[in-house]
């Protein structure tokens, strides 16, 4: 059996050595990184191991398409919606770590109306604790859209957002999330440009999307029409 021994007087000067090294391994900062991403024929022309960020990074990817569509990063469930050779941006910060997927959701003509009952295409919240605040601006193209919502905690709680130049509520309006998980009030009728926030009252974590709750079917039907284009790796800083 092999047995090392050490002189006493070393022990001070192998951890001073620990510490610069582990002090060297996580002290960098955020950075502010930016990723063009071109996707043609589906497919991203990217290699392995190029999309690397590190937890905290400020991410910015630019995105163009030969085909009208829909950007997905899995995980953070942030999606962009794409128009044939149009540049669009997604920005984000990359809190969580992993190996997240990338997809492509073909076939989307570019009109909102395509979109309004998918689940979480146009807002999701963060997880709202008690007190906090989700706010979301109605966009001047959605005029005469019918938005559904619904608590992803809670798939019964649904509510609905009435988009029309006609309405009186204008700039703000207010959302109550109840303590049993639902709205107040359930619909609302507002202009465009009007910002929305939706305040959680009840004790439990609540989140709210926007689109018809998810089921199954619909569920499987999409993953069916994703495109997978690679995937993000977010590192521990």
């Amino acid at each position: 059996m092999f047995h090392s021994t050490l002189r006493p007087g070393l022990w001070p000067l192998l951890a001073l050595v620990a510490t610069i090294a582990l002090a060297a391994c996580g002290s960098s900062d955020p950075e502010s990184l930016q990723f063009g991403l071109a996707i043609n024929d589906r497919e991203l022309a990217i290699n392995e191991g190029e999309l690397v960020v590190k937890q905290g990074d400020e991410v910015t990817f630019v995105l163009d398409s030969d085909e009208n569509g829909a950007f997905h990063l899995h995980g953070y469930d942030i999606e962009q919606e794409l128009l044939m050779h149009e540049t669009a941006t997604m920005e984000f910060t990359a809190n969580a770590t992993g190996r997240f997927n990338i997809t492509f959701h073909p076939g989307t003509s570019g009109d909102d109306h395509v979109h309004a009952t998918e689940h979480g295409v146009m807002f999701e919240s963060d997880t709202l604790q008690n007190g906090d605040s989700f706010v979301y601006h109605v966009m001047d193209s959605m005029n005469g859209q019918m938005i559904p919502y619904h608590n992803h905690m809670d798939h019964n709680m649904t509510a609905s957002i009435m988009v029309s130049a006609d309405a009186e509520t204008s700039e703000r309006a207010e959302v109550t999330i109840l303590e049993d998980g639902s709205f107040s009030p359930a619909m609302l009728s507002v202009q465009p440009g009007t910002m929305i926030m939706w305040t959680n009252t009840a004790e439990q974590r609540q989140r709210v999307a926007s689109g018809d709750p998810p089921a199954v079917t619909a569920e499987a039907e999409s993953e069916a029409e994703e495109a997978p284009l690679g995937v993000l790796e977010v590192r521990p800083r």
